[in-house]
């Protein structure tokens, strides 16, 4: 596969079903006048330090992520969270990249405008290395690609910030738990962004 056709959403068709699902879910009916849902994007950026089968890999990712949560009352919230991240890495500028999708569920206090929720998402990875060997005076690239899909599990850390009724500014912080050719992978994401809310 060429790097180009690096297409992780093919490897988690079944989202689209649980966004469903959970829109119509009796659980996502929050009490009245209280918001039912909230769902915006953030910018997020992560630092990596691992090592695969073949090489250290070293950087900062970073990429864009989105969330979807839905109040089921007493601080509760279930949705989706989902991102992506690339960087580059090495003297030969090799590359890697991920893209998840996970489900939500996280509990959290309001005091004033601002919100605080901890809580834990549990989803794919899908990740992609293209670990780069030697480079030829003339440009001819030896190289190894790798490519897989992988549990990925991360407790989360959120605070958000109201700025008017259907708006909230947010940073988003989790630290990302999975394993990439048999090596076990953490690291901390930092994202920030806005939420609507309805």
């Amino acid at each position: 596969m060429r790097p180009g056709e690096f297409n992780p959403i093919r490897r988690i068709p079944w989202l689209p079903f649980l966004l469903v699902a959970a829109i119509f879910s009796p659980a996502a009916k929050a009490a009245e006048g209280d918001p039912r849902y909230a769902g915006g994007m953030m910018i997020m950026g992560g630092r990596i330090a691992m090592q695969d089968e073949h090489a250290e890999i070293r950087g900062v990712t970073f990429g864009v992520g989105g969330r979807l949560v839905f109040m089921v009352g007493h601080g509760f919230r279930i949705g989706l969270l989902g991102g992506t991240g690339k960087m580059s890495y090495g003297e030969l500028e090799s590359h890697f990249q991920y893209t998840h999708g996970a489900l939500s569920a996280e509990w959290g206090m309001t005091w004033s405008r601002i919100t605080m929720t901890a809580g834990i998402t549990g989803g794919l990875a899908n990740y992609y290395i293209l670990d780069k060997h030697s480079v030829s005076p003339d440009g001819v690239i030896t190289a190894r690609e790798h490519e897989n899909s992988v549990p990925i599990l991360s407790p989360f850390l959120s605070v958000e910030f109201a700025l008017s009724g259907r708006l909230r500014a947010t940073i988003f912080v989790d630290y990302a738990n999975m394993r990439v050719e048999g090596h076990p992978h953490g690291g901390i994401r930092i994202g920030a962004g806005v939420l609507f809310v309805k």
